[in-house]
């Protein structure tokens, strides 16, 4: 198939161009080469990308640029997309211009322009559930409202019922919990949920929507402080800084190796009999504090350092969040195959490469939550 992935020198893009070359497709990328994500020198990623397809440096809102390479494509991939939660709540107009709008661009070339494209699949992100899934004591899925600033300058980190402030339970997040993004990032990655809904009915070209968990692996930009913690945290950790953890580090999340996100999305493309519209998770399906995480991660490097729990918190953060897989084990026949302790070691040693440490920054905490602090979206308990 020949298979066009926008955002494709990013960090899912790039390693779904090599799956999707080594499993015989023709590929394409259309990426930006942002600063922020690739650096102010992208030349050596657009060599190495080079070898698995067409790579073209432009903007997916440009419809000229965009549409010749529609008209060439049998599926789309879209992946391009600005990603960082906490930025999202300052830098709204170019998120929502990003996200959205470059969606409107890819759908209006599908409709005006002449393609063969018989599947689109497009990352959406588990942000469009807000605080995700939980159980109330009578085991009804509650999806509560995002916590109130007040309550976690108190040290209330834990969510509440929204009808009697009772306690909740964090439960696995299937496909059907309701929507409630608590960012500007999560809005717009359930409003282009929504466009290629229409997409898939209008058309009647099968979309499939994947929600991929918190990504991690080989390949995560270093230059980035907006898009994985474990970026911070690895960066801070050889530089023999303590990893800082926000609220009381007992905050959880669902950790998914980029290896096994490929995996999903090259099941999804091989697919068939799908409906206009087809939703999937992608996640390991386990979760781990934040706590935990951190020390697992200063024990991969072999560090003596002992992580900071500081109290601080962002507005638009989560409390729990983690994936059930399920509906994409059965339809899919997706397996996670790489296990977190695995992951992160694989990851720790491919920060340590020479390569890849002379292109390192030095990402600290401050680095990634000035901008929060500016704006009055952070605070301290």
């Amino acid at each position: 198939m020949h298979v066009l992935i926008t955002g494709g020198a990013g960090f899912i893009g790039s390693a779904l161009a090599a799956r999707l070359h080594t499993l015989g497709h023709t590929v394409e990328i259309l990426d930006v080469f942002s600063p922020q994500i690739h650096g102010n020198d992208p030349a050596n990623k657009q060599a190495a990308l080079a070898q698995y397809g067409a790579v073209h440096t432009g903007d997916v809102r440009d419809y000229d640029t965009l549409a010749p390479l529609v008209q060439r494509a049998g599926a789309v991939v879209h992946l391009a997309a600005e990603t960082g939660v906490g930025q999202s709540m300052y830098d709204c107009r170019r998120y929502v211009s990003v996200n959205d709008l470059g969606t409107a661009t890819l759908i209006e070339t599908l409709v005006k322009e002449s393609h063969s494209v018989q599947k689109v699949i497009v990352t959406s992100s588990r942000a469009v559930y807000g605080e995700c899934a939980y159980h109330d004591a009578q085991h009804s899925l509650i999806v509560p409202p995002p916590r109130p600033a007040d309550a976690m300058r108190a040290g209330l980190w834990e969510p509440r019922h929204p009808a009697d402030g009772s306690a909740l339970i964090p439960i696995p997040t299937p496909e059907h919990t309701p929507f409630s993004p608590a960012s500007i990032y999560g809005a717009t990655k359930l409003n282009q949920e929504a466009l290629c809904g229409v997409l898939g009915e209008m058309l009647k070209i099968p979309v499939v929507i994947m929600r991929p968990f918190n990504v991690y692996g080989e390949g995560q930009s270093l230059h980035n402080p907006y898009t994985g913690i474990l970026t911070v945290f690895a960066n801070n950790i050889r530089a023999g800084i303590a990893p800082t953890v926000y609220e009381d580090g007992l905050e959880s999340r669902d950790f998914v190796h980029i290896d096994d996100v490929v995996q999903g999305i090259a099941r999804a493309l091989g697919a068939e009999n799908l409906g206009p519209r087809s939703v999937f998770n992608i996640g390991s399906g386990e979760r781990i504090t934040i706590l935990e995480l951190a020390r697992l991660m200063v024990q991969a490097y072999g560090a003596d350092l002992e992580p900071v729990v500081s109290g601080e918190f962002r507005v638009g953060d989560i409390r729990h969040a983690f994936a059930d897989i399920t509906h994409a084990r059965v339809i899919l026949g997706y397996a996670p195959q790489v296990t977190l302790a695995d992951g992160i070691r694989r990851f720790a040693e491919w920060t340590l490469t020479a390569e890849t440490a002379a292109t390192a920054q030095t990402v600290t905490i401050e680095t990634a939550t000035e901008e929060l602090k500016r704006y009055g979206l952070w605070g301290q308990s």
